[in-house]
Formats: structure tokens, C-alpha cells, sequence
């Protein structure tokens, strides 16, 4: 087998910029043996250049733009979070035809008709498949592996913070800011969790999910959302009581000419899927015509499983750019006409099994 070795331009080295670093340092050869190409960071975009003393100092900038216009990174890795300048990042790397690969999937989410449209004028590749449960490979599966269906539903668990922090106050007997404490204290949380307590990331997940599963997109914006803050310990020993679990569910229905979606906190019974996915873990469960249910479950959040969504990314858009035809993203058919409901969200809904889910 013929080995190329591809440049990799590295956007981020927080927690996932160093488990891509990290996984590649251990798995590379492996990857360069089975695949025949082998994967080789040429430069890292990072904010502080003083706090990276153990990498080659030649191979760093503040400078983002500087990596996506170095020749000798063919391939863009954007992992630094947040809204810009990562779009602003990602638009320019489509524009001078750079396969690209984000984990970011609040520019995905928000920016998706911008981008697909980017990539596809510049027959470019771009990919996202750890901006959605990274550690499961469910965007792929949307895309290729289920193409010949039509989504029915998407119900999940799709954000690893609130999950691990709803289980933690359940088995441990927590208040919700105990248990959040904790999560920043393993590194499951931000600084500021808003986007993940409020509902914003699994919303996010959400709108890429359904705009993927339907060609349609489908504007965060739209999906009602709530927060487990107002979550307390008795209401968690309450659920228990009663035999059941808390959980914070992502939830979009697509069935005929009517579409809904809402993350939101619900009352889940032992028969439904949701029941005992605790932790990080993430699950996914599709409703698809002519196949049927499908389960997607697995771990949702840390370093290596996110790093193992980007790289698996990173080897696909090499595999392209090597046999020199790059797979374009799906043309996009137009926006969900789901309009927003500005009423609050009911505490908690009611699922008891998978057919009433």
C-alpha cells in the first residue's frame, strides 16, 4: 500500500486539541499501516504561547489565519470552541479549499446552510461527526448508512454534563450545585455550564441531528428548551420513589406534515431506552422508514472521545484528498417550518416507553 503523509493544520489545544495530539502520538502508525495514510500536525493555533513549553515552538502561532494559509497544512482541525473565530475560521479553510473537521457544534448548528453551501461551491470536504456525541458514530450513520430512510423521530440524551449531574444527585444524594461542583471539578464542565445546564448544547446536538436526518435545517432557535437548574434533591428522591429517573431528553419528531423538537426534562419509566444511560453516557434512538428503531449508545464527553471523532474526520477527508475526489456534504433542501413557542416548557413530561417516547 502507498503511504501519504497528510499535513494536519491544528486550530486549538485545550482539552481536545491535546487528545487529538495524544492520539495521534499513540495510534498514528496504526493508522498509517491500515489506511495508508499517515496523519502529521504541522502547526497548532493556540492563545497563549507561553502555557505550551513541552511542543516544538516552531510549530505554534497565536495566529490562526496563519495555519489555514500554510501550504504544508492540507487538512484544517478546528477544536477551539465557541462562535468566532472558529465560523470565521472554518469559512476561510472552505474557501481556500481545505478539507476542514470541527467539533464545534454550536457553529455547526447555527452556521450549517452557510457552510454546507461553502463547501459544496468550493468542492471541498467537511465533516463534524464529534460535534454530536462524539464518541458515537451517529452523523455518519445519518448520512450514509440510513440515506435510503425516512427519520420518523430522534430521541436522545445527547449532552454527558447534565446527565452525569442528574445522576450524581440521585446516587449521591445532591443538590444541583453540588453536583456541578463535582462535574468541574473531573473536567465535565465548563467554567460557565450554561450552554449545557440551560439546554443550549443538546439543542444544538439536536438541530444538527434533524437537519442531517432530513436535509432540512433546522434552526436551534426553534427548539424549546429547559434547564435543570430548578431541579432539587427531592424532586430527584421523588422520581425515585416512584420508580423512575430524571433525565434531560432531546426530542424531535418528524411525522408527515408535522415536525416538533424540545430538549427538555422528563419523568423516564424502567420500559423506556432512556432508563439507566447515566453518567457521560450518551444514547441515541432513531425511528426511521422501512428499518425501524435503532439505538446508538456510548460515552459523550472527555478528551479521547471527541479526539476520536475529529481523527476518524480527519482520516476520511485524507482518503479523499488522496484518490483526489473529495465527498461533498448533502445539498441542503431547505428550513424546518417548526415556529417557536415563546410559552414556558411543562417541568417535566412523561415518557414511559419507547412507544409513547
Amino acid at each position: 500500500m502507498k503511504m501519504t503523509e497528510i499535513g494536519i493544520g491544528l486550530l486549538g489545544y485545550g482539552t481536545v486539541g491535546k487528545g487529538i495530539h495524544d492520539l495521534l502520538e499513540a495510534n498514528g502508525e496504526e493508522i498509517a499501516q491500515r489506511r495508508g495514510v499517515r496523519l502529521s500536525i504541522r502547526r497548532i493555533a493556540v492563545r497563549d504561547l507561553s502555557k505550551h513549553n513541552s511542543i516544538d515552538s516552531s510549530s505554534l502561532t497565536i495566529d490562526a489565519m496563519e495555519v489555514i494559509n500554510d501550504p504544508d497544512c492540507q487538512l484544517i482541525a478546528e477544536v477551539m470552541g465557541g462562535e468566532e473565530p472558529a465560523y470565521s475560521c472554518i469559512s476561510r479553510a472552505l474557501e481556500l479549499k481545505k478539507p476542514t473537521a470541527t467539533a464545534n457544534k454550536l457553529v455547526v448548528a447555527k452556521h450549517w446552510p452557510a457552510l454546507i453551501a461553502l463547501a459544496r461551491k468550493n468542492e471541498v470536504g467537511f465533516r463534524y461527526e464529534a460535534a454530536v456525541c462524539a464518541g458515537i458514530p451517529i452523523l455518519s450513520s445519518l448520512e450514509v448508512g440510513l440515506a435510503g430512510n425516512h427519520i420518523d423521530s430522534i430521541t436522545g440524551i445527547l449532552n454527558g454534563t447534565t446527565n452525569f449531574i442528574l445522576t450524581r444527585m440521585r446516587d449521591s444524594n445532591l443538590e444541583f450545585e453540588e453536583a456541578l461542583d463535582e462535574a468541574k471539578e473531573l473536567g465535565y464542565a465548563e467554567a460557565d455550564p450554561s450552554s449545557d445546564v440551560d439546554g443550549w448544547d443538546a439543542a444544538y446536538k439536536l438541530s444538527i441531528l434533524a437537519s442531517l436526518g432530513t436535509g432540512l435545517w433546522l434552526d436551534p432557535e426553534l427548539i424549546r428548551r429547559k434547564s435543570i437548574r430548578q431541579i432539587s434533591n427531592s424532586t430527584i428522591l421523588a422520581a425515585s420513589a416512584l420508580g423512575c429517573q430524571i433525565k434531560l431528553a432531546a426530542r424531535f419528531s418528524n411525522i408527515e406534515d408535522s415536525q416538533t423538537a424540545n430538549v427538555e426534562t422528563v419523568f423516564v419509566f424502567p420500559s423506556h431506552s432512556l432508563f439507566g444511560v447515566d453518567g457521560t453516557e450518551n444514547i441515541v434512538q432513531l425511528e426511521a422508514n422501512p428499518i425501524g428503531k435503532l439505538q446508538f449508545r456510548g460515552s459523550g464527553a472527555g478528551a479521547g472521545t471527541t479526539a476520536s471523532g475529529v481523527v476518524s474526520d480527519l482520516i476520511q477527508l485524507a482518503l479523499d484528498l488522496k484518490s483526489g475526489h473529495q465527498r461533498l456534504p448533502n445539498p441542503i433542501l431547505g428550513e424546518l417550518s417548526i415556529h417557536r413557542n415563546t410559552s414556558e416548557p411543562a417541568a417535566f413530561a412523561v415518557v414511559s416507553s419507547d412507544d409513547s417516547g
